[in-house]
């Protein structure tokens, strides 16, 4: 017997999924104050589920600039996630490239409508279109400086590149969502949940990933032993803090 997906459906799964990850960042990060990039983790978050509760209960036909806000913001909650990556690898936070993402999404779903006050008239599938492209390209830059900026961090560390490969995975899923606009591969309402339907999975394996940053649980040896010296690897490891275990 197969279960009926809606979009409605899929947006609560994921809006409760961010706020148990949301209660999980800000408990590490109230555990440790010193170690800021879990409050960047749990913004980004937060700001995901504000952007996907707009999405689903705002939709009016003349509300075109604030869901084109709220698409932008869905693009900029991947900030937060890579400025937390960049804290804990000791970066600069911010670089300009950052704002092009969400800029370039909130622009893409505003253009078609610009253009019909020109009398210019766009297909009628260009908003989704142009939209969607921006994610992807928010998706592909964060994803690649996640990596890049991780793998800086703990060259030997895996959750890093696990995180920014779980944001380069949504790319295919938008990819065919655009596909399937254009060329009218599928209904609409199968286009509308492929994304959302991704996002159960990919969200998951990106915020466990980030988590899996923690030196402590990628490297054990580091724990030191009585008597015994942290290797080098260790001491320079973002967030590292040296424990004893004799009593």
């Amino acid at each position: 017997m197969f279960i009926s997906l809606d979009l409605a459906t899929l947006r609560l799964c994921s809006v409760l999924a961010c706020v148990t990850f949301v209660i999980i960042f800000v408990a590490l990060w109230r555990g440790r104050k010193d170690q800021l990039h879990h409050a960047h983790w749990a913004a980004s978050l937060l700001l995901y589920c504000v952007a996907l509760a707009g999405l689903e209960w705002i939709y009016l036909p003349d509300a075109v600039l604030i869901r084109a806000l709220l698409l932008a913001a869905l693009t900029a909650s991947n900030i937060p996630v890579v400025t937390g990556v960049r804290l804990f690898a000791k970066q600069p936070l911010w670089r300009w490239w950052m704002a092009v993402p969400p800029l370039a999404t909130m622009i893409g779903f505003l253009l078609p409508h610009l253009a019909r006050t020109t009398d210019i008239h766009l297909p009628a599938q260009s908003e989704q279109v142009l939209a969607t492209l921006g994610l992807a390209f928010g998706m592909g830059l964060f994803g690649l400086d996640i990596i890049r900026q991780s793998r800086r961090a703990m060259p030997q560390g895996y959750g890093g590149p696990i995180a920014g490969s779980a944001m380069l995975a949504y790319i295919p899923c938008y990819l065919y969502v655009i596909a399937g606009e254009v060329l009218d591969l599928a209904t609409p309402s199968t286009l509308a949940i492929a994304a959302p339907l991704s996002d159960q999975s990919l969200l998951m394996l990106l915020n466990l990933s980030l988590i899996a940053m923690l030196p402590r649980l990628l490297w054990p040896h580091c724990v030191r032993a009585r008597g015994a010296t942290a290797s080098p690897e260790c001491t320079t490891a973002p967030g590292w803090r040296a424990t004893s275990t004799h009593s």
